[in-house]
């Protein structure tokens, strides 16, 4: 039977939790324990020293008698298997102990333990084993005079009973708390995953093409409430550019249709009617033209899906725009006299930016023509090039019909044409390649316009 791991994030993250909990358990509980041992087993050392420096005072104050009958009194009252004291003489004689019928086993004082004794101002402190014993035993050994040693010791029992006390008071905390901290871990991670699932829901109604639908973040937990809020921006985005998508299909239906539509009916009056030559060559001529506006209209289409892609930025390099704009201006000034239009210029000279020159002076043209286009004879246009510390700025402002503010947004979308501009020529790709080639350059356009007031077009390509 082959172990399954589990699939869903609110089990895997209770699993990490409960393991890390089992884990800070298990480690203080060590800590606690070997702790108590530590402090339990210096105790018991203490004690030794102490009894050892006792024995010593009472020497110094009433000689070997009275060390004597303090070990009788001790063999009387203490129990002779939790403790025992013996004296010895230099040569490791006995000359009196408690009872130590318990502690068989016991070695011999030798000449080497003699020698550290002797040397060592302190007393020395041994833990052994005995073979009549279930626990160790620790021996303190010291010299209470020139000529006597004593040696002590006390069994551990008492202290690993205490120990395994607590090891049996501590050992059910792993019995009751993992379960509890399992389900509270496993509500606490229901809870985080909630507004995740959320998230996990509403995508799959967006994969069903639902894209009304939006996350509800009911938590407090910032990595969440981001993730609702770019998963909604995101929804946001793919909505907009579907209904995007759908209104530039209704239009590149209706601006393919009209050409397609005159190259039939040209292509129709020329089959059906016995027609002479010099009226065939202008049907040819004109189908020609209806071709041509064709070309032109994929071929920006497909300039400005590059240019939003940024795939002319390797082809950069440092562009004069002021000479660009001065430039476009004398460009243009024939079609503005034609119009009665005054195009007038300040330009701010040598203004440098790194950019493509090419796409540069289309954005520009493009840009200058639209206002000569849509502003009527006896107009003004004005065209003034300036900069601050981060970027350069060019205003095109004209007195021409201007754009519906609720329009305004619509105008650079690809294939948009507002109402008032129907009955002029174009296909409504100028303005989205301007755009799209002042954001390739990180920069973009703003617009404020007035109907029959004017417009103006900002343009601003930081340094």
């Amino acid at each position: 039977m082959s172990f399954k791991s589990p699939t869903t994030f609110s089990t895997k993250l209770t699993l990490w939790y409960a393991l890390t909990f089992f884990l800070f358990l298990l480690i203080s509980f060590c800590i606690l324990y070997f702790s108590v041992n530590a402090v339990l087993d210096s105790e018991i050392t203490e004690d030794l020293i102490e009894d050892i420096d006792e024995f010593r005072t009472l020497y110094d104050d009433n000689g070997l008698g009275e060390i004597k009958r303090e070990i009788r009194n001790e063999n009387a009252t203490e129990d002779s298997n939790d403790e025992f004291i013996r004296l010895l003489n230099l040569e490791g004689k006995e000359i009196i102990s408690t009872n130590l019928e318990n502690w068989k086993g016991l070695y011999v004082f030798d000449t080497k333990l003699k020698r550290a004794v002797e040397t060592y101002p302190e007393p020395i402190i041994e833990t052994i084993k005995l073979t009549n014993h279930e626990y160790y035993t620790k021996v303190a050994y010291a010299l209470i005079s020139d000529k006597y040693i004593l040696q002590i010791g006390e069994s551990t029992e008492d202290k690993n009973d205490l120990m395994e006390i607590i090891a049996f008071a501590l050992a059910p905390l792993f019995f009751i708390a993992i379960p509890i901290a399992s389900l509270v871990c496993w509500k606490i991670a229901k809870h985080t995953t909630k507004d995740i699932e959320k998230v996990s829901k509403t995508a799959t109604l967006l994969e069903a093409g639902d894209f009304t639908q939006r996350v509800k973040i009911g938590s407090n937990v910032s990595e969440v409430i981001s993730l609702g809020s770019s998963f909604n921006s995101m929804a946001e985005r793919v909505q907009s550019l579907i209904s995007e998508m759908r209104e530039m299909n209704d239009n590149i239906a209706h601006d393919l249709r009209s050409p397609l539509g005159r190259i039939r009916a040209i292509s129709e009056d020329s089959i059906s009617n016995n027609n002479t030559l010099d009226e065939y060559k202008v049907a040819s001529a004109q189908t020609l033209e209806e071709c041509d506006r064709l070309i032109s209209m994929i071929n920006t289409t497909l300039d400005v899906a590059e240019a939003e892609s940024g795939v002319n930025s390797k082809h950069h390099e440092k562009v004069d725009i002021s000479s660009i704009v001065e430039e476009v201006c004398e460009l243009f000034e024939p079609l503005a006299e034609s119009k009665n239009i005054s195009l007038t210029s300040t330009i701010q000279p040598n203004k440098i930016i790194i950019g493509n020159k090419q796409n540069l002076q289309r954005m520009l043209s493009n840009m200058i023509d639209n206002a000569i286009k849509y502003t009527e004879n006896n107009g003004e246009i004005n065209v003034q090039v300036s900069n601050n510390e981060k970027e350069i700025k060019i205003l095109i402002k004209d007195s021409g019909i201007g754009i519906p503010a609720d329009e305004i947004k619509r105008v650079f979308d690809r294939f948009y044409r507002c109402d008032i501009s129907r009955s002029n020529d174009g296909c409504g790709l100028g303005l989205s390649f301007a755009r799209a080639v002042a954001r390739s350059h990180k920069g973009d356009i703003q617009i404020k316009s007035e109907v029959n007031k004017g417009s103006a077009f900002t343009i601003t390509i930081p340094y």
